[in-house]
């Protein structure tokens, strides 16, 4: 039982509290990468009709309470360990919805761009290129947690 690959993967999802990539779950589960989603996809399949889902982000596999939960039970989560720099450049993303992070550095210091490194691994903000140039936000799981309506 301790070498199924599935329940390994499952596993390292449910204690992580992050999002996993493929190599990351591939290297824990001592299986080659490609075979992963296929994995995790069974592992989607169980957890269907449950409380708990798992989402493919932008970083990786994320294990996580089905949105309509999370008003239920969605206080008991544990904060996440960020910075009061990091904290405070998430809360003006999350209070303007979204910005240029040239603009976002003009507010916060050059040490924004690393806060958005964090942020971003954290899946608490996402970024895309936008007409040329970076372009960042709080993302639903950000708004989620700390209770934040999206910016009208």
């Amino acid at each position: 039982m301790l070498e199924n690959p599935e329940l390994i993967i499952e596993a390292a999802l449910f204690i992580s509290g992050r999002p996993l990539s493929d190599e990351e779950l591939a290297r824990i589960a001592k299986i080659p990468a490609e075979h992963v989603s296929e994995l995790v996809e069974s592992l989607k399949s169980y957890y269907e009709g449950r409380s708990i889902t798992i989402e493919k982000r932008p970083s990786g596999w994320y294990m996580t309470v089905r949105p309509e939960f999370q008003e239920i039970v969605g206080r008991l989560a544990p904060k996440p360990e960020l910075s009061r720099a990091e904290l405070k450049t998430l809360a003006v993303l999350l209070e303007r919805g979204g910005m240029f992070l040239s603009d976002l550095a003009k507010i916060r210091g050059s040490s924004a761009y690393r806060h958005v490194r964090r942020l971003r691994k954290e899946g608490l903000i996402g970024v895309r290129r936008k007409d040329g140039k970076m372009y960042a936000w709080a993302t639903r799981l950000a708004r989620n947690f700390f209770e934040v309506q999206p910016p009208s």
